[in-house]
């Protein structure tokens, strides 16, 4: 943002056309390395160690969803920047996708940690 600050969420209208699109193009960019449940145990990882990041850490769960544009645009650690082969429009997808694929991570861990007796 012009403050410094990174934008806080999605500054476009979230959908299922959106998180779809993100999917697409998740599956494309993200999904080689960061595994198609974004546990970061994709190619990489599994041919040479290469640690890569899963999206369901701590760290990466209380990221503004701007701090997360920025790295798609500039990379990260071993990260190349998809700033080129991404348009803007499709990184809000994709981070839409990927915070859909943290949510029903903490639902089902939620769920799974309520016993089954208790309504």
């Amino acid at each position: 943002g012009a403050d410094g600050q990174f934008v806080a969420t999605i500054p476009v209208t979230v959908n299922d056309a959106l998180r779809e699109r993100g999917r697409q193009r998740y599956t494309i960019y993200c999904q080689p390395c960061h595994d198609a449940r974004g546990d970061g145990k994709g190619i990489l990882f599994q041919r040479g160690n290469v640690p890569t990041a899963s999206f369901h850490q701590d760290k990466i769960l209380k990221y503004p969803d701007g701090q997360i544009f920025d790295v798609i645009t500039n990379g990260m650690g071993l990260m190349a920047g998809y700033r080129w082969p991404i348009p803007p429009a499709d990184r809000w997808a994709i981070i839409a996708y990927v915070r859909e694929l943290e949510r029903k991570r903490l639902a089902s861990a939620a769920a799974a940690a309520t016993p089954a007796d208790i309504k």
